[in-house]
């Protein structure tokens, strides 16, 4: 058996077209001649049996309205048909349940010519200390277990939708357009797809669990830090609904705003015989909490402003679990859920770096390729030849740096030389090669020179060429005729003859002067061979031993022709 006091608190909608909600305890409904004001309820329940909903309804406000009342009594009937037989399967029943229920929402539709209509349910069955329930739509559930808030159903929406696909994060689902757009409700038509309804059943309860059941306006307006610190309290359920309310109103909400408290008193699973209590209804006390020492507790503006700042929700959690030691099966649905939400996120994060990477690398490797195929297209074999383009080196004109540059037959040091160019030679480049040029001279000889020893500018530009301090010219070593008889043009020849001339012996027989050796009218100097003082004869023009007269006749003559 099982021993809970509950309390119930609608406001009226402030505004049209927002969502009109209901609630259902005990075999009990808001009726409609109690829309006109806040709606507001508690009282004590023993029975082994007992049933808690919610229902929120989107539509026109006069046919929404009418249709809850409708979908209210065909829900107490059915709930009192099973009042009569224990529940056996809870899954049979939620089908048979909704099944009815969205049948009934849809002739509703239908009769009002099609005008769409769109209920949320959170339903709850406690049977002895279980908790079972079933949910479509946006309504929520939550249980206070000991310090421990959590979530009993998830909103089925399209918002929701998002956030599981990681199209939006949490944080955007307040404010986005599509947030009371439901995907799972009461009066879908066969062609919108089957009603799927989420079920939590085997949830064990104990004294003091506190069960909340709350419309899309109380859901939607009070902050998680608000909810916990009114669950966290020590008050009663009736001033929990109460400031729930408040929370709501206080934070703009003008329509859908709706709570219900249950706590659990005692549980009592040993008791042959269970008692049942008369639910009689009276009015929801609304005075101020009073703490264990008596100390008036109410719920201001500023007391809600300042939960909304902090983080008062950070000894509760909103995750869908039970307590600890329980619903082990539901806590590794719930796990599994969150595995699959992060491997969809890390997927859309992921998908595109790799996708990146690879193509990178199809890149990279391809033109990779292309290059070394186009670099052996060039000239596949000569693997020396550069990658200079042959039209920027082809026929170009280049000068040599050094004098004897050695032009060899072959691209190496150890071939033949055909040629050696001079300092500031020009050249014309054939190919160009990693250490070796093939070039061809002016004179039509080509060959390979290294590459260094070669400049695209002449080195002789801008030098300055020395003068010659003498005349270059040879002298000969065959001078035997006297000084008078060979006139010479230079200073340096005369000088020559004089010092050969003092070294010479004494003369013999064969050095006597012939008759061709005498001084002819065309030895004469001329105007540019003045003869000098040394040029004069001396008395040392005899010739030497070694000369002959046949050695003598040629310079003579020689002489003769000057």
């Amino acid at each position: 058996m099982i021993t809970t006091r509950f309390s119930i608190a609608c406001e009226t909608n402030k505004m049209p077209g927002l969502p009109q909600e209901n609630v259902f305890f005990q075999g009990a409904y808001r009726r409609p001649d109690e829309y006109l004001k806040a709606y507001a309820r508690a009282s004590e329940s023993r029975d082994p049996f007992q049933v808690y909903a919610i229902f929120s309804a989107q539509g026109k406000d006069e046919v929404a309205a009418a249709a809850l009342q409708r979908v209210m009594k065909a829900f107490g009937e059915r709930v009192a048909k099973e009042k009569a037989t224990p529940i056996t399967n809870f899954e049979i029943l939620t089908t048979q349940v909704v099944s009815e229920l969205n049948d009934l929402v849809c002739d509703i539709s239908l009769s009002g010519q099609g005008t769409p209509l769109r209920i949320s349910v959170t339903a709850l069955f406690i049977q002895k200390n279980t908790l079972n329930l079933f949910h479509l739509g946006n309504t929520r559930a939550l249980l206070l277990n000991g310090n421990r808030i959590s979530r009993l159903t998830e909103d089925q929406t399209v918002t929701r939708k998002y956030i599981k696909d990681g199209i939006i994060s949490p944080a955007d689902e307040h404010n986005h357009p599509e947030r009371n757009v439901l995907t799972q409700y009461l009066g879908k038509f066969e062609a919108e797809g089957p009603v799927s309804p989420e079920k939590r059943m085997g949830i064990k309860l104990s004294a003091g669990d506190e069960i909340y059941l709350v419309g899309a306006g109380v859901s939607r307006y009070v902050p998680e830090s608000v909810f916990a610190v009114i669950a966290g309290r020590s008050s009663r359920p009736e001033t929990k609904s109460s400031d729930l309310i408040k929370a709501a109103k206080g934070a703009g909400a003008k329509g859908g705003i709706s709570a219900s408290v249950i706590r659990v008193v005692g549980v009592q699973t040993d008791s042959p015989v269970p008692v049942i209590v008369p639910t009689t209804m009276v009015p929801a006390h609304t005075s101020p909490t009073r703490s264990p020492n008596g100390i008036s507790q109410p719920v201001s503006d500023q007391l809600l402003e300042k939960a909304r700042s902090e983080d008062s929700f950070s000894d509760y959690t909103s995750a869908q679990e039970t307590s600890e030691g329980e619903n082990d099966e539901n806590r590794g649905v719930s796990k599994m859920k969150k595995q699959t939400i992060w491997k969809k996120r890390l997927g859309v994060i992921l998908l595109p770096v790799i996708l990146f990477v690879i193509f990178v690398f199809i890149g990279y490797f391809s033109m990779t390729a292309i290059l070394h195929f186009r670099k052996a297209g060039i000239n596949p074999e000569d693997n020396n030849i550069g990658t200079v383009d042959p039209s920027q080196i082809q026929n170009k004109v280049m000068y040599a740096i050094a004098d004897q540059l050695s032009v060899f037959t072959e691209d190496n040091l150890e071939s033949n030389v055909v040629y050696y160019l001079k300092r500031g030679e020009s050249v014309r480049i054939i190919e160009t090669g990693n250490s070796f040029s093939k070039i061809e001279t002016i004179s039509g000889i080509s060959g390979y020179v290294l590459s260094a020893m070669l400049s695209e500018t002449d080195p002789t530009i801008g030098e300055e060429i020395i003068e010659m301090s003498s005349d270059p010219t040879p002298i000969p070593e065959f001078t035997t005729l006297p000084v008078e008889t060979v006139p010479t043009t230079t200073v340096e020849m005369t000088e020559t003859l004089s010092t050969t001339t003092a070294e010479s012996t004494e003369p013999t027989e064969s050095t006597e002067p012939t008759e061709s050796t005498e001084p002819t009218e065309s030895t004469e100097p001329t105007e540019s061979t003045e003869p000098t003082e040394s040029t004069e004869p001396t008395e040392t023009s005899e010739t030497t031993q070694e000369t002959t007269q046949e050695t003598t006749q040629e310079p003579t003559q020689e002489t003769t022709s000057v």
